[in-house]
């Protein structure tokens, strides 16, 4: 049935056509004489191939959506940052030590980082059907909204590296409050 063929079928089905002739030679009696002409298994290749440069433009794509996220982590870090500049060297002054500090950092970037690794595992069950069913891609191409541990693997992955990104620039002030206001009054030199 063609409406039940998937991308997964397409080499299976093509290494069937490629032995379908010796088949049905065996199965005819030996006074038959068997000729197969079909151009499928070359359109079969065509259609592997197209999945193999969609696949790939998907995972551009991924890369694209992965590197506006570190952005956006990397802004609102910064932003962050920038608000609490003056409270960070005012605690070091009073004697914070960096590991104070770095405990601070990590709870805030728990709060921030934990509900959104959540939301993007489970999101993708709801938005992925929800596509499928307007028609836009969905059920003719395959398209599953599985949570498996490759999701899980990427969406820690990414908590790691955001945990990371809020951590890092706290880390980096300096103790002197003067310096730390005196940098919050000027004008930013760039994004």
């Amino acid at each position: 049935d063609i409406g039940r063929l998937g991308i997964d079928d397409l080499a299976p089905l093509r290494g069937d056509l490629d032995g379908l002739a010796p088949r049905l030679a065996a199965a005819m009696p030996d006074s038959s004489r068997v000729a197969v002409r079909t151009r499928l298994p070359e359109r079969l290749e065509e259609a592997e191939r197209s999945v193999v440069v969609t696949g790939s433009g998907f995972t551009a794509l991924m890369a694209q959506f992965a590197l506006l996220g570190a952005y956006a982590v990397t802004l609102v870090a910064g932003i962050l940052l920038e608000r609490r500049r003056g409270q960070l060297a005012l605690l070091r002054a009073r004697g914070s030590d960096p590991r104070h500090l770095a405990s601070l950092a990590f709870r805030e970037a728990l709060l921030l980082v934990v509900p959104a690794a959540v939301t993007a595992i489970w999101l993708p069950r709801v938005i992925v059907p929800a596509i499928g069913s307007l028609g836009i891609a969905g059920g003719r191409l395959g398209a599953t909204s599985e949570t498996g541990s490759d999701v899980i693997v990427v969406a820690l992955v990414g908590s790691l590296g955001a945990v990371l990104g809020f951590m890092v620039p706290t880390l980096t002030v300096g103790a002197n409050v003067t310096e730390a206001r005196a940098a919050s009054a000027r004008p930013a030199r760039g994004t």
